[in-house]
């Protein structure tokens, strides 16, 4: 297990507000890497669909979200 290393500063103010610091650490720690892995896949989600072909145009696509949007067309 690797440590995480804080500041006094930081220790002590999360001292002031949870009793059991590196409990709290750890809690951080796993959110973040649980956030982290959830942005890995939706980003490998993306990247699969784009190689399977499943995308639209530049041109296709803005003109349609400017009609969605009701905003007027460059052209």
């Amino acid at each position: 297990m690797h440590k995480i290393e804080i500041s006094d500063e930081a220790y002590r103010a999360l001292s002031s507000l949870h009793s059991d610091v590196p409990a709290i650490i750890e809690t951080m720690a796993k959110q973040a890497l649980e956030w982290q892995a959830q942005e890995v896949a939706a980003v490998q989600e993306g990247i699969d669909a784009y190689e399977a072909g499943d995308f639209e145009p530049w041109d296709v696509f803005s003109a349609r979200m400017k009609a969605e949007l009701g905003i007027p067309s460059d052209r």
